[in-house]
């Protein structure tokens, strides 16, 4: 059996498999279960019901992206996004969770911004439009990368009469259009806004909307 013929069966899968790509499989809340406890316990720790997005990278820190509303002090309902980045990565402190107790000590910071209704509203329209759609949970698509030290992406929403949504990457093929402009808004963009000095917002928040309809028009 040669080099190549090993290479070519890792990056297919050994199957041919559908045209369709897989670029988002829905979450086993089963695998990793006590690293994904540790975790969640720093970076989930509001409501979603706008969207969530979760970054779980080899190295780097962990972080968290969340967007809901909520009722202000005068009754009206209103808007807010919450960034959490964890101050060291929780799985290589860890030990990969052999010593937990090391990945719980770990501090977090945390900003809270309100954002316009119609930001987040467009956004809770994306995440419902592409976490809803019909995905599988293991991939069904022919490999084509092998993730060396890839990211993991996590995206879910908070449904007030139905079970939550949640997709996450599928880092064994290389990303749709649409999943990576998902990743750009998720990863780069939201981030970027809750950073921001207040003067330099409105101008994040139409780069925000500008992609946030893009998806919309591209997952149609």
């Amino acid at each position: 059996m040669t080099l190549g013929f090993l290479a070519g069966l890792f990056l297919t899968g050994g199957s041919s498999g559908p045209s369709k790509r897989d670029s988002f499989l829905r979450v086993d809340l089963d695998k990793f279960a006590d690293y994904r406890r540790i975790w969640a316990a720093k970076l989930e720790v509001t409501a979603f019901d706008c969207g969530r997005f979760v970054s779980l990278p080899p190295f780097d820190p962990e972080s968290s992206v969340s967007m809901y509303s909520y009722k202000s002090d005068s009754g009206l309902r209103k808007y807010r996004i919450t960034y959490i980045l964890a101050a060291d990565n929780m799985w290589q402190a860890s030990d990969g969770v052999k010593y937990p107790e090391k990945a719980k000590s770990i501090r977090t910071t945390r900003v809270d911004l309100d954002m316009p209704e119609s930001t987040a509203l467009l956004l809770r329209n994306v995440w419902l439009r592409i976490l809803q759609g019909d995905h599988p949970t293991e991939s069904t698509t022919p490999r084509d990368r092998i993730p060396i030290d890839s990211p993991h992406f996590e995206w879910s929403l908070q449904r007030s009469n139905a079970p939550t949504l949640r997709v996450q990457d599928n880092f064994y093929v290389h990303p749709t259009p649409v999943a990576k402009l998902l990743e750009d808004l998720s990863d780069v963009t939201l981030p970027a806004y809750c950073k921001a000095e207040p003067s330099k917002r409105p101008t994040i928040v139409r780069q925000i909307e500008a992609q946030a309809s893009a998806l919309l028009k591209l997952s149609q």
